[in-house]
């Protein structure tokens, strides 16, 4: 892996930290204990703490997608966690 191994700034020709985050995306990738939750609330204050604490209830989980909509009268948010 030779992609970020500068010599002209930064670690000085250490690319350690793009092969972890690298490893660490394909360990994502292939991840078999995914969970699905569907949030929703009236407001996007509620939707706020509800998504925050679902995040603190699993706290050993990887944050792996999480997309909000607004149907016209609630606002729900569909999210993905994964564990290691």
């Amino acid at each position: 892996m030779s992609i970020g191994n500068l010599k002209t700034y930064g670690n000085k020709g250490n690319n350690f930290p793009f092969q972890l985050a690298t490893l660490k995306g394909l360990a994502l990738s292939q991840c078999q204990k995914l969970q699905e939750f569907e949030i929703s609330d009236p407001t996007s204050g509620g939707l706020k703490t509800a998504i925050n604490l679902t995040l603190q209830s699993y706290p050993d989980s990887y944050l792996v997608s999480k997309n909000v909509i607004y149907d016209g009268t609630n606002y729900i948010a569909f999210i993905t966690l994964a564990t290691l």
